[in-house]
C-alpha cells in the first residue's frame, strides 16, 4: 500500500515502561534480558541462555494490559533460519497462550513486505513482522531448541503498536546517506582516512488526516520518536527490507503544527531521522 510505518514502541523497554518486569527462562551473567530493549547494537551485548539445544524464552510481565501488532529483531541475532513464537498470556501461560506469531525467520535478506508469513529480513540483517493486534498482561518470544551445541542470541527486540500515517509528502528518500570519516589531508593534497562509515539520514513530511490520527501521531512521533528512543523507519510496508532503525536528529525541531493560509486544516510536520549506529563499511 505504499505507506510508511514507525515502529518504536516497545513493551520490553524498562525505559518506556519502568514497570515491566523483563525476565528470561536463563540469564547468564553478562547477557541478561533486560539487555534487548537498551539500544545497543553491538554483537556483544545479547541475551541468551546457558543450556544449549534447550527451548528458551524472553518474557515481559506488564502493570496492565498491554497490545501489540509488530515485532522486531535487531541485526547480530542468531536466529535466521530457525523458529520462533511471539506468544501473549493472562495469566503467566497457565492456559494455553495466543500465538501472534509462529514462523521461520528467513535465512537470507530478501525484498518483501512487513505482513508476509515469515517476515522480512532487511539489508542489514534485522528482522520485522506485523501481525493482527495481539493483547495480554504479559508477552513472550518464545524459542525452541535450535540443535547441537546452539544456543540463541537476541540483540535488541522490539514488541509493541506500531503507527502508520495515511498522509505524506513526496519526496521520500529512504537510501540518502552521508561519508561519516575521520580526514587528513596532506599539504600536497594527498588525503588519508579512517574507516568510514554511511550512516543513512532524512526527513518525512506528514499530514494529519484528522484528530484521531494527530492523537495517534503525537504519541509515536512525539513521545517515542521524539524522546530518541530508538525507532524502526519503514519508508514503504511492501519494501519493509529496506527498514532503518533510526534516531531523532540532535538539536532538531520537532512538532505537529496547523499552519496559516494552508490547504490543509489539520496539523502537519516534519520528521528529521538519522540512522542510529549504522554498520562501518
Amino acid at each position: 500500500m505504499d505507506r510508511p510505518v514507525f515502529f518504536g514502541d516497545n513493551v520490553f523497554s524498562r525505559t518506556q515502561y519502568p514497570l515491566h518486569v523483563i525476565t528470561a527462562d536463563e540469564e547468564p551473567v553478562g547477557h541478561e534480558a533486560a539487555l534487548v530493549a537498551n539500544g545497543r547494537r553491538h554483537g556483544l551485548n545479547f541475551a541468551t541462555s546457558t543450556t544449549a539445544n534447550d527451548p528458551w524464552f524472553l518474557k515481559a510481565v506488564f502493570d496492565q494490559v498491554r497490545g501489540a501488532d509488530m515485532v522486531a529483531l535487531d541485526r547480530g541475532h542468531n536466529l535466521a533460519g530457525k523458529q520462533i513464537k511471539l506468544e501473549f498470556s493472562d495469566d503467566d501461560w497457565a492456559t494455553p497462550a495466543q500465538v501472534a506469531v509462529d514462523c521461520f525467520i528467513p535465512a537470507n535478506p530478501g525484498a518483501g513486505s512487513l505482513d508476509d508469513a515469515n517476515g522480512v529480513v532487511t539489508e542489514e540483517g534485522a528482522w520485522l513482522k506485523r501481525f493482527p493486534f495481539r493483547s495480554g498482561a504479559a508477552c513472550r518470544l518464545y524459542v525452541p531448541a535450535m540443535g547441537a551445541g546452539l544456543r540463541p542470541q537476541v540483540v535488541g527486540l522490539w514488541v509493541g503498536v506500531s503507527y502508520s500515517p495515511e498522509h505524506l509528502f513526496r519526496p521520500s528518500a529512504p537510501d540518502n546517506d552521508f561519508l561519516l570519516v575521520e580526514e587528513t589531508v596532506f599539504p600536497s593534497g594527498w588525503r588519508s582516512h579512517g574507516r568510514a562509515a554511511y550512516p543513512r539520514q532524512g526527513a518525512i513530511r506528514l499530514k494529519m488526516a484528522d484528530y484521531f490520527a494527530y492523537e495517534l501521531a503525537r504519541y509515536h512521533l512525539q513521545f517515542v520518536f521524539g524522546r530518541n528512543r530508538p525507532t524502526w523507519i519503514v519508508h514503504d510496508e511492501d519494501q519493509a527490507d529496506r527498514a532503518v532503525l533510526a534516531d531523532r536528529v540532535a538539536n532538531s525541531e520537532l512538532g505537529l503544527v496547523k499552519e496559516s493560509g494552508s490547504n490543509w486544516s489539520h496539523p502537519q510536520g516534519l520528521i528529521a531521522w538519522s540512522e542510529r549506529e549504522p554498520l562501518a563499511a
